[in-house]
């Protein structure tokens, strides 16, 4: 078999990889249609988020094209592609990841971006402890020559399919198109037989079902703050979590006014001047919607920070953007804390209740949810306390996925949104947002907008 040939063969192998549904976006910001790879890692990936792999080194990353690296692509590569790939990759580099981190989306700043993929693969901060994702090691064929078992064919019930490399027929019969009782052809064969029976076949499928233990993750980042960051400080005691530092406030006069910030048990205060006793103003995080937006601070666009209240927006930023990151993680990671129990990160309590019993949800349960950008539809578990309509992934789960501020908002049913299969929707309309939800059944669309509409009344 000539170089031409076995370079087609694995080009036409890398191209089906990548459509696999489960490769078809990027491993890390989510954009459609990936067109590199990190070969050592097993994932896909976009170009922007290839070139922050590329900065973190091939001893952490080995980045390749699958259109201009085609030639320099080995097959054993390619099985290790095959057996690991982009979901189950975030099983393992993924699997705790607090809910106060910044994941990136395709249009994301770059700090967001690089401060992500650095956090994931570099320092390693969400890999799990217990060994419960192991299932990512999976060896690379090492001896293993399997270019030399080329120009496979098999009989998938409409005449005979190839000629294809081992790997894609491998392909084939772990996702199913092709079953233990189909009969496969290769020279090396004295006849047609069931695949079930194929030695190579059978060789390579154990060679890459082998799961060893995985190796010993690095020890974990240290918690504290990177000492190079100017103007930011976090300290964590027996009595909470205090942040400081200076940002950049944009004023309602549209020019930007250095000011000394404190972030403590969800109200962040601003000042002046550091050694004032009194501040300019106060934020209940707990009340505001964050969220990274582009701002001109005269020195050209930058990443700033914005607070949504009813009734104002406060923008912030800072001129080393990732000081502007450290802050929107503080305030997602305090906001959190305080729809989970409370300002003060202790529980909510409630008359007759002992200290360690938190306030009881209005409502709970399961809704589907649409998302705001790309409009895709996640099922998640709602809990309805005080003014805040939260999402969980599950219903054990204990991180917040987000949140709905029920203030000056309207929630009324939306049967004309529903479809088939979904077909009680409701929508809850704030001043920045419009919110679409599905109940299972009629009486839970109306317990749940009786619920909501009674928890906006008592907050006007």
């Amino acid at each position: 078999m000539n170089d031409v040939t076995i370079t087609e063969s694995l080009k036409r192998a890398l191209d089906e990889l990548v459509h696999l549904p489960d490769n078809k976006t990027c491993a890390d910001c989510a954009a459609a249609d990936p067109l590199w790879a990190s070969v050592n890692l097993g994932v896909f990936m976009c170009i922007k988020c290839a070139g922050v792999h590329r900065s973190l080194g091939s001893h952490i990353s080995k980045v390749r094209s699958l259109e201009l690296d085609c030639k320099v692509w080995e097959p054993e590569q390619i099985s290790f592609m095959l057996s690991v790939g982009n979901v189950r990759a975030k099983k393992f580099w993924e699997a705790i990841v607090p809910p106060e981190v910044v994941t990136p989306t395709e249009f994301d700043f770059p700090i967001v971006r690089e401060n992500w993929i650095r956090s994931k693969y570099e320092k390693r901060l969400f890999v799990p402890t217990d060994g419960s994702a192991d299932i990512y090691f999976m060896p690379t064929l090492d001896g293993f020559e399997v270019a030399q078992h080329s120009d496979w064919y098999c009989n998938a019930g409409e005449g005979s399919t190839g000629p294809m490399l081992l790997l894609e027929l491998m392909q084939k019969w772990m996702s199913g198109t092709i079953t233990d009782d189909t009969f496969c052809w290769h020279q090396t064969l004295t006849d047609w037989m069931p695949a079930k029976n194929i030695p190579q076949l059978s060789e390579l499928r154990n060679k890459m079902q082998v799961k060893p233990a995985p190796p010993s993750p690095p020890p974990r980042a240290s918690a504290k703050v990177d000492s190079s960051l100017r103007d930011f400080a976090r300290d964590v005691s027996e009595n909470g979590e205090v942040v400081k530092g200076f940002m950049d406030k944009l004023q309602e006069t549209a020019r930007w006014q250095r000011r000394y910030f404190i972030l403590r048990n969800a109200l962040l205060t601003y000042y002046k001047n550091q050694a004032d006793s009194y501040p300019a103003g106060s934020i209940s995080v707990d009340q505001c919607t964050l969220s990274l937006v582009s701002a001109d601070k005269g020195t050209g666009v930058s990443m700033a920070l914005s607070l949504i209240l009813p009734e104002r927006t406060y923008t912030f930023a800072h001129d080393d953007p990732r000081v502007t990151l450290e802050w929107a993680v503080s305030l997602r990671r305090m906001k959190n804390q305080s729809l989970l129990w409370g300002p003060s990160g202790r529980p909510l309590l409630q008359e007759g209740h002992s200290p360690s019993t938190p306030v009881q949800p209005k409502m709970t349960g399961f809704l589907t949810k649409q998302g705001g950008r790309f409009k895709t539809l996640k099922r998640r578990w709602f809990v309805l306390r005080g003014l805040h309509l939260c999402y969980f992934k599950s219903a054990e789960d204990e991180a917040v996925c987000g949140d709905i501020p029920l203030v000056d908002c309207t929630v009324e049913a939306a049967l004309s949104r529903g479809t088939p299969k979904l077909p009680f929707c409701f929508s809850i309309i704030t001043g920045n947002r419009n919110y679409y939800l599905w109940a299972d059944t009629e009486a839970d669309l109306h317990q749940w907008v009786a619920a909501l509409q009674e928890a906006v009344r008592g907050s006007r």
